[in-house]
């Protein structure tokens, strides 16, 4: 049978990998909800126009690893023409509650699917996460128009003509109020509201109020979404946001910092377990010794046995709260560490943001601890396609 030791350190794993399971994003919020293409003109058939158009993207890239929202813009000389300037304006905006890496992976996505539309001399895309437009004037304070502005409604209909409507109202006002963007949630139905950083309050007010008419004619739809041209507003039946239903987000939802907090809490809950469990034994050992001090041979070995254990049970503990899954045992591989005796068991890493200079832990032949420097482990982002089908329509 396990000992109680065992059983706790056990617990404690199933406990860490479901927080940390639980953690994880809604979805990738990188699914295209719409590509738009402009008309060709003079400009577009430059062939300066092309060079110009990748500066503007690349610039655009740069300045985005800081803030959610970036303008560029880049004037080069016609080819045919010393005169002439070929123009090309380019806005990029993330949805408020997206992290930093997630804002740059949406971009990036938006990047590379926006030059279908070339050699159009201007293009819009709208990703669940991130908006670009890139156009031959300076277009920033748009809020709305007539021409381009569009909304789509899922195929999947419920019973309710009215779902989605009052929780977009509500993410609206929210987003009205404070800068721009918004959330809301409640009775399964949530939906989020985001402003262009540079149509000011006003124009964010009117292109939103814009967006809940458009998203009224969705009857009955499980999704909907307005794309227009200074905002974007899209209601769902699973929540898909960053954050809770209700609350405005103020800054950025950093989940990497939230996970890296958990993991460090997680590991010195298991040390100080760990801990008591050598006190525990330690005490127990002294009072033996001052029932019978003349301890003969078998319980000395009985005593190393113990610290031996110890050290078993402290190794696999670190094992399990290192910052990769990939790093981690399973429980299957963590039941044979314990019962197993000579089951290998890996050298562990040092928990993230936890220093630890050294363990004075004299560890036997069966599990050796060391305290090796800390590993940073990257994440691959995957890209994610949405399995829905819209129908997109017009303003």
């Amino acid at each position: 049978m396990l000992s109680h030791t065992k059983i706790i350190l056990l617990v404690l794993y199933s406990f860490f990998i479901f927080n940390f399971s639980s953690s994880s994003s809604p979805e990738p919020r990188t699914a295209v909800s719409g590509l738009f293409c402009g008309v060709r003109n003079s400009s577009s058939t430059d062939p300066n126009y092309i060079p110009t158009f990748v500066d503007d993207m690349q610039s655009l890239s740069s300045k985005l690893t800081t803030r959610h929202f970036a303008t560029q813009s880049i004037n080069s000389l016609s080819s045919d023409s010393e005169t002439q300037t070929t123009s090309v304006f380019a806005l990029a905006q993330c949805h408020n509650d997206l992290s930093p890496s997630d804002c740059q992976l949406c971009y990036a996505i938006a990047r590379t699917r926006i030059p279908r539309c070339l050699p159009s001399s201007s293009a819009r895309i709208f990703l669940d996460g991130c908006f670009l437009r890139y156009d031959t004037y300076e277009f920033y304070d748009e809020s709305i128009s007539a021409a381009s502005d569009r909304y789509s409604c899922s195929n999947d209909t419920v019973l309710d003509p009215q779902f989605g409507i009052r929780v977009s109202e509500m993410a609206v006002r929210a987003a009205v109020r404070h800068g721009g963007f918004g959330v809301a949630g409640e009775s399964g139905v949530h939906a989020l509201a985001q402003c262009w950083e540079s149509v000011g309050k006003e124009g964010c007010r009117d292109c939103l109020e814009k967006a809940i008419g458009q998203v009224k004619r969705c009857v009955s739809r499980r999704e909907g979404r307005a794309m227009n041209s200074g905002c974007y507003l899209r209601y769902s039946d699973h929540k898909f946001y960053n954050g809770h239903g209700h609350r405005v987000l103020h800054g950025l939802y950093n989940k990497g910092v939230v996970v890296a907090i958990v993991l460090t809490m997680s590991a010195l809950v298991m040390l100080i377990l760990l801990a008591t469990y050598v006190i525990i034994v330690k005490v127990s050992k002294t009072k033996q010794e001052a029932l019978d001090p003349c301890l003969n041979d078998e319980k000395l070995l009985q005593v190393q046995g113990s610290q031996a254990e110890v050290c078993k049970v402290l190794c696999v503990g670190l094992l399990c709260a290192q910052a990769s899954p990939s790093l981690r045992p399973s429980m299957d591989e963590v039941i044979r560490m314990l019962t197993e005796r000579d089951y290998p068991i890996p050298s562990p890493t040092n928990p993230p943001f936890l220093r630890i200079s050294s363990l004075a832990t004299e560890c036997s032949s069966t599990a050796s601890c060391s305290s090796n420097s800390t590993t940073m482990v990257k994440t691959d982002l995957a890209s994610y396609t949405s399995s829905e089908s819209f129908a997109t329509r017009g303003s």
